[in-house]
């Protein structure tokens, strides 16, 4: 943005300079030398004026991209059935996947040592991971190691179609332990 600016800035002031010259040369009745001066002072306008018609096109069209996204996200009455059938469908996918997910983890998990005892079932569009005591009984780098471990599993499984997907920790209890958070790419101990 900053380069944008210093370079309109160069373009008007190589603009002005031309321009003036042209001004005096044709005042001269040096026609030749004012008409080249006056097509380079228009060239040197022209790009100065070229980013900024560049960018309020492109803004233009991003506010209205956003507006038509926001105006479709908004189902009108006549069509919120095929919208909700759309949606109950994508929801359908989702909780699928993760059933899917789940199913070919837990035995993937029983083949690691340190993951010995954790096990997972969907809920909903997200993952629930039951972690043994004996992960609880950790230290917290630890157990922050370890569950990282396990959501890079879920993340990396299938292409990564579960990226972002949530993921909470629970004790053998049924208690939340940790989630992670996808955002700030770290592990929550829960208190």
């Amino acid at each position: 943005m900053l380069s944008r600016i210093i370079w309109m800035i160069v373009c008007i002031i190589i603009t002005y300079f031309l321009g003036k010259l042209a001004w005096n040369n044709l005042n001269n009745h040096k026609f030749i030398r004012s008409i080249f001066q006056g097509t380079v002072a228009f060239v040197a306008l022209m790009l100065a004026l070229g980013p900024i018609i560049n960018y309020e096109d492109a803004h233009e069209k991003t506010t209205s991209a956003a507006d038509t996204a926001s105006s479709s996200s908004k189902p009108s009455s006549s069509n919120k059935a095929d919208d909700s059938s759309d949606e109950k469908e994508s929801d359908e996918v989702a909780k699928a996947r993760v059933k899917n997910t789940c199913d070919a983890l837990n035995s993937e998990m029983s083949k690691h040592s340190e993951l010995d005892g954790f096990s997972m079932k969907p809920s909903g569009n997200q993952f629930k991971v039951t972690v043994p005591s004996s992960a609880t009984a950790l230290s917290d780098n630890e157990q922050k190691s370890l569950y990282k471990s396990v959501v890079d599993l879920i993340y990396s499984y299938d292409n990564g179609t579960n990226q972002g997907s949530y993921v909470e920790f629970d004790g053998d209890d049924g208690m939340p332990v940790a989630h992670y958070s996808y955002i700030g790419d770290k592990i929550k101990l829960d208190e």
